[in-house]
């Protein structure tokens, strides 16, 4: 009588021709069910009669509606670290245009709160291009 070999657990194989697809599987699950990042600063920028066309920025700075500085999404301290980040953020830009910053602003933000942070910006070598949005003609206006 012969005896039954067990296996050796060396000798099991797993079967790995569907691990890509779990692999995909898992990303778009962690995908739908996650949270992407949000821009959280909150602001109306305030109205004007000439605005220009401006290409997107790669620098954002944002002072909200609650009065927080924002870089990049990000909440920050003090008008001096919004400075501090640009002027590292701008590190290695040649020109002008590669140096312009976006910045915006709730409408009503006080002078008091937004002077610095343009005075930070400015001492980083930033160009500022501030964010508006164009006056509505009133109907009722003659032509």
């Amino acid at each position: 009588m012969k005896r039954r070999r067990r296996r050796n657990d060396a000798e099991i194989q797993v079967p790995v021709a569907s691990m890509g697809d779990i692999a995909f599987l898992l990303i778009i699950f962690f995908m739908i069910c996650s949270t992407f990042a949000k821009d959280t600063a909150k602001a109306v920028p305030p109205r004007a009669p000439d605005l220009a066309e401006l290409k997107e920025r790669a620098v954002i700075v944002a002072i909200d509606t609650d009065l927080r500085l924002w870089l990049q999404g990000k909440q920050m301290p003090s008008a001096k670290s919004v400075g501090d980040g640009v002027a590292a953020l701008l590190e290695g830009k040649a020109t002008q245009d590669e140096k312009t910053v976006l910045f915006v602003c709730d409408q009503d933000v006080p002078k008091r709160v937004y002077e610095p942070v343009l005075r930070a910006l400015a001492e980083a070598g930033a160009t500022v291009a501030a964010l508006g949005e164009p006056l509505k003609e009133s109907p009722t206006a003659a032509p």
